[in-house]
């Protein structure tokens, strides 16, 4: 939940601004489109992704030092 809430992105293009990449991808599905969405909607898959990996990597190596 806390890779949804955090993940950062650009607020534009053109601008250093960051904002929560949930809240970007909500804005640009309301004001741009469906197509324009994958721009925030990528790094936010990718860093769900990589924290889902991480904490099955975390479980099976404590699952394996209890044994």
């Amino acid at each position: 939940m806390s890779a949804l809430i955090f993940t950062p992105w650009f607020v534009n293009i053109q601008g250093s601004v960051m904002a929560p990449a949930l809240m970007i991808v909500a804005l640009d599905l309301i004001t741009i489109g469906p197509d324009e969405s994958a721009r925030a909607g990528v790094p936010l898959l990718l860093s769900v992704f990589v924290t889902g990996v991480v904490s099955l990597g975390l479980y099976f190596s404590k699952r394996k030092l209890e044994r």
